[in-house]
């Protein structure tokens, strides 16, 4: 049975971790030390919030959120690799692309939309 308190914070990693996610479009520009900031602060997150009310089955969704900032150092090609194989987490071709427009001193190639959208669709193609 579910403790009154369980319910209310069932959707909690999925709402933290869509904030953490949609908040790059407000920043400015993310290097590769904010990156890592973020991911440690996902990190301490689950281990602090995880003796409280955290289910085992939340820990997948922040980590979502957590590999969503070491796309910052990540190549297309890369990203696109790893969309393919299903290493790595499936997010929106738009959050692929706010991700990659905050990076610093890197410019977004002109077909990364393309290659990442083609990647995506093979991927849900394989899923199928």
């Amino acid at each position: 049975m579910f403790s009154s308190s369980s319910l209310f914070f069932q959707g909690l990693a999925e709402l933290v971790a869509e904030i953490l996610i949609s908040g790059v479009s407000r920043l400015e520009r993310v290097d590769a030390n904010g990156a890592l900031k973020m991911q440690l602060n996902v990190f301490t997150l689950q281990h602090r919030l995880g003796s409280l009310f955290w289910r085992a089955e939340d820990e997948p969704k922040l980590n979502a959120a957590a590999a969503y900032f070491s796309l910052v150092d990540a190549s297309i090609p890369k990203i696109a690799k790893g969309i393919i194989e299903g290493s790595g987490f499936l997010f929106s071709i738009e959050q692929y692309m706010a991700i990659l427009g905050k990076r610093e001193g890197k410019a977004v190639p002109d077909d990364a939309r393309e290659v990442l959208e083609k990647a995506i669709s093979t991927r849900r193609n394989e899923a199928i």
